[in-house]
């Protein structure tokens, strides 16, 4: 029987400029984020480019409360952002359009979410 390998490995100049349009791309990303006025509390993400923020509150039903509005904006602006929710949290991440910088619009709902937290 041979004994046949095949080889995964790539060239060390692939994995570099590899690397370095990566580090490239991020740059750019960070300039795009950095022009962005975020409401309190969110934070901009690099990769992929969204809004994060993490809503804490004291009780199960003051969760749900806070879920049945944030169901209503999102209706209401037709964005539909990532939740990930507990007991007494909502992590809701914020993404731009088709994988783009979040902009205005998304900026907007992020400002309108912090306001149905309180």
């Amino acid at each position: 029987m041979r004994n046949s390998r095949v080889s995964f490995e790539r060239p060390v100049s692939s994995l570099r400029d590899s690397a370095l349009r990566r580090d490239s791309a991020l740059r750019e990303e960070s300039t795009m984020f950095a022009t962005l006025s975020l409401p309190e509390g969110w934070k901009a993400v690099q990769v992929p480019p969204s809004l994060f923020r993490r809503f804490e509150f004291t009780s199960y039903p003051d969760t749900r409360a806070f879920l049945e509005r944030l169901g209503a904006l999102s209706k209401e602006t037709g964005l539909y952002p990532d939740l990930g929710f507990g007991t007494t949290y909502v992590n809701v991440t914020v993404y731009g359009k088709d994988g783009e910088t979040p902009g205005g619009r998304e900026i907007e709902f992020a400002g309108r979410a912090a306001a149905l937290a309180i």
